[in-house]
């Protein structure tokens, strides 16, 4: 009767135990990972320069991409964060536009 009373004990202890584990597993696994909320994303502002001189060829100092576009000639549009457009200015030297962001 004792080994009857153990083999039961057990059985119950097992399923309790898969009953709490599985549900738990399900409720873990059911979260999405979340953003990086620590960093905010400054918005991209976009700042346009009027180019009157011919150039024959464009100079990039600092980390910056370039993107050519079929926009009006005489036009320099320029991408990103305020506080980093508010260091970029673009400057002529013997036909060349240079563009620097450092």
């Amino acid at each position: 009767m004792k080994a009857t009373i153990q083999k039961l004990y057990k059985a119950i202890n097992r399923r309790l135990l898969i009953q709490l584990t599985f549900p738990s597993l399900l409720l873990l696994c059911s979260f999405k990972p979340g953003e990086n909320i620590g960093m905010l994303k400054s918005p991209v502002v976009r700042k346009e320069f009027k180019v009157d001189n011919a150039f024959k060829s464009i100079l990039l100092e600092g980390n910056i991409s370039l993107v050519l576009t079929n926009d009006p000639a005489g036009t320099v549009i320029i991408e990103g964060e305020k506080k980093e457009l508010n260091k970029i200015n673009p400057v002529f030297k013997n036909n060349i536009l240079v563009i620097d962001a450092n």
